[in-house]
């Protein structure tokens, strides 16, 4: 009895931590989305609609020992300092950004490519080679962010060697990226486990760069790419689908980009209907994604090989039939 109250304690503190990192990485975005002018009402509406419409809210809840809500946070926080880092390049901002990279990359070494998230942050090229030559000018601007990245970066081997005797240990074995076969088109349509499929909201908020080009073109392009490049090297792991999983799970901690975009596209909207449209459309993604969970859980849904008769067979059914 006394192991059984150990061991839910400490699943209990794995999910408070997952809630705390969650609400961390949105008050994070929040800061972002006031720099882009994004009005509060909008959001929180948004917030709304990505936490319960998409499967944060599985790895949030069900899954919470998973790293992806972690990334999440952490990315949405390096978002904010590298922004405000374009915006005032000074040595503090550096540091915190720069320790932030090293975890991101600790966490999941793929997430790394947010690097190229500076373009659209810096939000022209004249303020992206600004901020390139700024951080050269001065000898002790590569020193100390050197010096940050590879004392956090170094944990993951030093462990390793305690453990093993090795300093390098590669987790999946058998296991590798094929970038000249990408599976672009399936990682975003699939009924295995397409990202629009499972969460249509991140499909919706693409939309957020018609506003997005109107008020910057290299933004929305640069933010593009960069989608582009995400969706390139996700799709070239070999197994693209990520296993048994809730939806999309790989793209769980880029998140914060489709919630940039939505939240552009509800500032962006002048008409009172057509944004009602947009929140009701929010709103049914939020009661797709609970019944779809549901499914999941209750193995209504397969947990590996959905296809399209399959997903269309459960749609919304709930009954104990198709348990």
């Amino acid at each position: 009895q006394r192991q059984m109250c150990i061991r839910d304690s400490f699943q209990f503190s794995v999910s408070i931590a997952t809630l705390f990192y969650l609400i961390l990485g949105l008050i994070f975005l929040r800061k972002v989305l006031k720099l882009y002018g994004i009005k509060e009402i909008n959001i929180s509406l948004v917030f709304i609609l990505f936490v319960f419409g998409t499967n944060i809210l599985y790895y949030l809840v069900v899954e919470p020992a998973m790293s992806h809500i972690y990334s999440f946070s952490v990315i949405s926080v390096f978002i904010f300092y590298i922004k405000k880092l374009s915006d005032d390049f000074n040595l503090r901002n550096l540091a915190i950004g720069t320790a932030l990279f090293a975890l991101i990359l600790l966490f999941r070494p793929s997430n790394g490519i947010v690097i190229f998230l500076l373009l659209f942050l810096a939000g022209s090229w004249t303020k992206f080679w600004h901020l390139i030559k700024r951080y050269f000018s001065n000898f002790k601007y590569p020193a100390v962010s050197t010096l940050i990245f590879s004392a956090i970066i170094f944990l993951q081997p030093l462990i390793w060697y305690f453990q093993t005797g090795q300093f390098y240990v590669y987790a999946y074995e058998g296991g590798s990226f094929d970038f000249s076969n990408p599976h672009m088109i399936s990682i975003l349509t699939s009924y295995k486990k397409g990202l629009f499929i499972y969460a249509p909201l991140t499909f919706i908020s693409l939309f957020g760069f018609v506003p997005l080009f109107r008020e910057n073109r290299f933004e929305a392009v640069s933010l593009f790419l960069f989608l582009a490049l995400i969706t390139f090297i996700l799709s070239s792991w070999w197994s693209w689908y990520y296993g048994v999983s809730y939806g999309m799970r790989a793209f769980v901690e880029f998140m914060p980009i489709f919630i940039i975009l939505l939240a552009y596209l509800l500032n962006g909207i002048r008409s009172r209907i057509l944004k009602y449209i947009v929140i009701l459309l929010g709103v049914a993604c939020i009661m797709l994604n609970l019944t779809q969970m549901y499914q999941y859980k209750r193995y209504i849904m397969h947990r590996l090989d959905m296809d399209k008769e399959k997903y269309w067979e459960v749609f919304f059914k709930t009954s104990k039939k198709y348990l």
